[in-house]
């Protein structure tokens, strides 16, 4: 129940920003009624389904989540599927009024519902949630002090928080008026002029979050890193849980420090190639054998994957500006464009790459998986659409300069012969193509289960924490070392992808590359 108390108040310091926020939304994608990301914070995703995995939630409890700046509805639509009831609150009216549609068109008005909020006050009742949820939003509320106490005040005894903020690394930082600590202004050097004379709360560190959040919440701030755009990316995350939690309640937030770089034995004797590719294949067919349900868990693309995608086809399109908020993108491709996935996980990224206009592609070197998502398309009535085939982790069975694009999440570090595979995806990649990769790096935690056989090469032991990697072999290189193995194929450029709040702390290198049209065959 909405608090009639709470009528935003035009005279708020905060109408400057609600102003550049719906002139944004006036003019952002005018043709759907969802703008913006089409799939919802991988992150937020994992910390919902932990919610649920670890809360003391009774069979009839309906959990109730609040969400602040939900842009378009996409996460409220996935919280809806994962059984929540969702609110969602905008400052921005353009937002509202597209949200409503959306909802609407889908039926959704039982379970959805919007609203305008200018903040920091929060227009419901008391302990009227569950949850609050806000990424890339909260901290337009300037008065943190303010947000944070309404926060618990709306929030049931034993409520959580989720949410994102700027770090002061983030590269947007070169671009403000101000100094952490406290509130800052986008200055007219800001490359995106629409986010001109933007206010926010620019948090300097974990220790200021303590002195605020801490008064309210047990809480855990984690960071997330890349610099996989042209403007580099840094978040701080946070999740809490209010004080008054009863301890049989409380849910644990441990962040998992980075480790040590491993260190290679390169003394070691060279790897029997074909024999490590042998392991892997019996390592991965065990494991999907024994999943029943391999769909469920990976329902949701790869956070960085579609970025790489929208990227793509935004300079194809001429929008050099990645993500240029006004300027509308044609949903249009050439029916000749091919997008593969080599060693698939789930439907997810394929299908992403079919709905931006791709003819999709996926390859596993697990039979079982090839036979379960062979039937899983034809439950969909999509058996002739997406193209699916059996690998044997050597060849690429594909033809020569095919694809426009070839991804991977979890093939490039689980192939021994690392030159072979550069050289397949060479040749399947058409002039001008590009590859997206995936690499663990040494820092990666899951290196705690690694033992070096020489050659950057490690094996997983059988107590590996996931599944599909027991026993596994894996290449672990440095930096430089994939710089080196690419450069010879293709323009390449290594970025790094890292965050520490989840179970484990995930480091990943990530190999961009474009074929170029004078590059011969090294």
């Amino acid at each position: 129940m909405v608090r009639n108390s709470l009528i935003l108040n035009n005279k708020s310091p905060q109408k400057a920003n609600q102003g550049i926020w719906d002139n944004i939304y006036t003019t952002y994608e005018r043709t759907t009624n969802i703008p913006g990301v089409k799939y919802p914070n991988e992150h937020l995703l994992r910390f919902l389904l932990s919610y649920k995995r670890y809360a003391k939630i009774s069979q009839n409890q309906k959990i109730r989540v609040l969400e602040l700046g939900f842009g378009p509805i996409t996460q409220m639509i996935m919280m809806h599927k994962l059984g929540f009831m969702v609110e969602g609150l905008e400052v921005s009216i353009e937002s509202v009024r597209r949200a409503k549609e959306a909802i609407k068109e889908r039926k959704l008005e039982q379970f959805l519902h919007v609203g305008t909020y200018e903040g920091p006050d929060i227009p419901f009742e008391d302990k009227s949630f569950d949850i609050i949820v806000g990424l890339q939003c909260v901290y337009y509320n300037l008065d943190q002090s303010r947000f944070v106490s309404e926060c618990s005040r709306v929030l049931k005894d034993n409520g959580v928080i989720f949410f994102s903020f700027f770090s002061p690394r983030h590269g947007y930082m070169k671009y403000i008026s101000g100094k952490p600590g406290g509130i800052v202004e986008f200055t007219k050097e800001h490359p995106n002029p629409q986010l001109v004379g933007l206010k926010s709360f620019l948090f300097s560190g974990r220790r200021q979050f303590e002195q605020i959040y801490g008064k309210f919440f047990k809480i855990d701030v984690g960071l997330k890193e890349y610099d996989l755009l042209e403007v580099f990316q840094s978040w701080f995350f946070l999740r809490g849980q209010k004080l008054t939690a009863i301890p049989k309640e409380r849910i644990a937030f441990t962040r998992f420090p980075p480790r040590e770089l491993i260190k290679n034995d390169r003394n070691k004797k060279d790897v029997d190639l074909i024999s490590a590719l042998k392991n892997n294949i019996n390592s991965k067919e065990n494991n999907f054998e024994k999943q029943s349900a391999c769909f469920d868990s990976l329902r949701y693309p790869n956070e960085q994957i579609v970025r790489f995608i929208a990227r793509r086809k935004s300079r194809m399109e001429g929008n050099h500006l990645v993500f240029h908020i006004g300027k509308e993108v044609s949903v249009t491709m050439a029916s000749e464009s091919n997008a593969l996935e080599i060693d698939f996980q789930s439907l997810a990224n394929i299908m992403m790459m079919k709905d931006h206009g791709y003819n999709a592609f996926g390859i596993s070197i697990s039979n079982h998986l090839v036979f379960q998502t062979k039937g899983e398309l034809r439950r969909q009535g999509l058996p002739e659409e997406i193209n699916i085939e059996s690998w044997d982790g050597l060849s690429l069975p594909f033809p020569s300069d095919y694809f426009d694009i070839v991804v991977s999440s979890e093939a490039a570090y689980c192939q021994p012969d690392q030159r072979l595979f550069a050289e397949e995806c060479f040749r399947v990649t058409k002039p001008d193509g590009e590859i997206f990769l995936f690499y663990l790096s040494p820092c990666h935690g899951y290196t705690k289960y690694a033992k070096s056989m020489g050659s950057d090469l490690y094996q997983f032991s059988s107590e590996h924490p996931s599944p599909q990697l027991k026993n596994m072999i894996v290449y672990l290189p440095s930096k430089k070392t994939l710089e080196a193995l690419w450069s010879p194929f293709f323009k390449v450029k290594v970025g790094i992808w890292e965050y520490d709040f989840d179970s484990v702390f995930s480091s990943f290198f990530v190999v961009y590359g474009k074929k170029v049209f004078n590059k011969e065959k090294p």
